[in-house]
């Protein structure tokens, strides 16, 4: 489900449009038939994301970036690099209910990394949890929660991350990290 929450996210990103049913001929009798594209739980959790991006308005710089550590040996891949009042932001959407303490981590190393490929150092990052049932004492009830971390928050959850790496290590040694493939961020503007 995961996937292709994202998937329709990063669709909508690029400015194509995106529809909870659409209506297509069947082959066999050529009737035309509805055709659910996304079921209940991915459409909420799209519209979450439309009313967080609606509020806050991202200006982005690039989506799905392919990121990796040479230096610390991993990669993985951050959902867009945005500016988003006036900063320049790593996000990261998840498409449950939880912001535990592994996603500040996995935030603070798509944020190391982005930094040793770019030199460009993020003011920010912000993982996006979508699945959030609405609180009924809320004023204005929102169907996701947010986690903002500033560059302090991000040094610690860093340093963290370094603490558990170099514990990995210990029982792993280290190879030479090469990315299977050339990771290029690919830049979408609208």
């Amino acid at each position: 489900r995961g996937t292709t929450v994202h998937k329709a996210i990063e669709k909508w990103n690029q400015g194509q449009d995106l529809f909870w049913f659409e209506e297509i001929e069947d082959p066999d009798t050529k009737e035309v038939i509805e055709k659910k594209n996304y079921d209940d739980f991915e459409w909420k959790a799209i519209r979450s994301y439309m009313s967080w991006a609606e509020e806050f308005k991202p200006k982005f710089k690039e989506l799905e970036i392919e990121l990796y550590s040479k230096t610390w040996g991993y990669a993985g891949t951050a959902d867009a690099v945005a500016e988003i009042g006036g900063q320049t932001v790593i996000c990261d959407w998840k498409s449950g209910k939880y912001i535990g303490d592994k996603f500040y981590l996995q935030a603070a190393a798509y944020w190391k990394a982005y930094e040793e490929m770019t030199g460009i150092t993020c003011d920010a990052a912000m993982i996006l949890a979508l699945s959030v049932p609405p609180s009924p004492r809320a004023k204005v009830p929102k169907s996701w929660k947010l986690v903002t971390l500033n560059r302090e928050d991000l040094e610690k959850a860093w340093n963290r991350f370094q603490t558990r790496m170099r514990l990995f290590y210990e029982t792993h040694p280290k190879e030479d990290f090469e990315p299977k493939r050339d990771l290029l961020p690919v830049s979408y503007t609208h």
